[in-house]
């Protein structure tokens, strides 16, 4: 369970983890076991609205209610790069199929 409300989920096949994105933080626990592996404690500012791995699964981009966009080192948690990209929420981020560019996209309207 959750401490906070859930507000993104995506699922890694390679690792069998889930990312929980909530307040402030994502969470990854082991699908296997339903057991936490780690916390990425306090990376935004507010609610995580919208993940996405990379095509390897090192890599997450994750966007929050705030416009903003980081990409985060997925085992670590180091945050690899920040981009203030848009002025509202982010509703949806991705990387291309080539790991080379980055979508993104937000209720700015």
């Amino acid at each position: 369970s959750n401490d906070t409300p859930i507000t993104s989920a995506i699922f890694s096949p390679k690792r069998l983890e889930v990312f929980i994105g909530g307040f402030q933080s994502i969470k990854v626990w082991d699908a296997r076991n339903g057991k936490p592996m780690r916390l990425f404690n306090k990376v935004f500012d507010g609610d995580v609205t919208s993940m996405a791995l990379d095509k390897d699964e090192r890599r997450i981009i994750a966007g929050d209610s705030f416009g903003n966009l980081k990409i985060f080192d997925s085992l670590s948690g180091l945050i690899m790069s920040e981009l203030e990209c848009h002025e509202k929420e982010i509703s949806f981020c991705a990387f291309d199929s080539e790991d080379l560019t980055i979508m993104a996209t937000s209720w700015n309207g």
